[in-house]
């Protein structure tokens, strides 16, 4: 790993991060996030770049933590819960087989990229998803759910979930707190037991 200038990173040159400080700032899931979709993972080079680590945080991770609060807000706004239509039929509109179809390629990239040991094809899949569920399904989906569409929410519900449990091994963190946000009391403890 070399510094942002391409040189080694070193006190000497003053191109290193404390990697303390960029936890503090970031959050262990954006760094995370860089890490493992970074070159060093196949065992090429690559050079520290903050930059990049700030752009997991505000394109991916809050992008997820927004779409989770956007989901809470109205579902509480509407007294929607997941109890209540555990047993209820799959949607049938287009824009909730999309985004559940989605999520199951996006399962199956992420976790035959885990086994193969090519993390960064695994990360790219989990970002691309986030992107997909925040800025075409919820974007297009905003007037059933903000109205309290029990499909849309059930389906969103569903898809977060879902998505909490594929996510965990590469972004812990977040996951835990969606995963304990949407469980329900006869769920496992953690997302982690999952």
């Amino acid at each position: 790993l070399a510094g942002d200038d391409g040189r080694k990173m070193s006190k000497t040159y003053g191109n290193y991060a404390d990697p303390k400080d960029t936890l503090e700032k970031y959050g262990g899931d954006a760094l995370r996030l860089w890490l493992l979709g970074n070159p060093l993972t196949g065992g090429n080079n690559a050079n520290f770049d903050e930059t990049e680590i700030k752009n997991k945080q505000r394109g991916v991770l809050n992008v997820l933590w927004n779409s989770l609060n956007y989901f809470v807000t109205y579902a509480q706004k509407n007294n929607w819960t997941s109890e209540t239509f555990e047993n209820q039929k799959s949607s049938t509109h287009p824009l909730d087989i999309w985004i559940e179809t989605r999520l199951e390629i996006t399962n199956q990239e992420v976790f035959s990229g885990l086994d193969a040991y090519t993390i960064p094809p695994s990360v790219a899949s989990l970002e691309g998803f986030v992107d997909d569920l925040s800025h075409w399904y919820i974007r297009r989906s905003r007037d059933r759910i903000s109205s309290g569409d029990k499909q849309a929410l059930a389906t969103l519900h569903k898809v977060l979930y879902k998505f909490s449990q594929v996510s965990a091994p590469i972004v812990p963190f977040i996951s835990e707190n969606i995963y304990q946000a949407l469980k329900n009391e006869n769920d496992l403890e953690s997302v982690h037991l999952c």
